[in-house]
């Protein structure tokens, strides 16, 4: 897990839920590229999904390779923005 456990836990069960790939797998491939699973329409899902979840808004130029590579660099994404909402 990243330094973020309780976020990637969310995103995996996401993952799991949504891309009907087995929780386990999805947990121990965490740090793995998600492009090969994820497609578009999966994408704008896992955006909508941490918007809601998270109370954050993920700006189109946001929306990175660098940011959404895998599910730990995901993670870290959210946490940054979290810490950076308004309280």
């Amino acid at each position: 897990m990243s330094h973020h456990p309780d976020i990637e836990a969310k995103l995996c069960r996401w993952a799991s839920e949504t891309l009907h790939i087995d929780l386990d797998e999805v947990t121990n491939q965490a740090g793995e590229p998600i492009r090969d699973v994820v497609d578009s329409v999966a994408m704008l899902g896992l955006v909508c999904f941490i918007e809601e979840t998270f109370r954050i808004e993920c700006r189109d130029e946001e929306i990175t390779p660098e940011n959404f590579f895998t599910i730990r660099t995901i993670a870290d994404f959210v946490a940054d923005k979290v810490r950076q909402r308004p309280a």
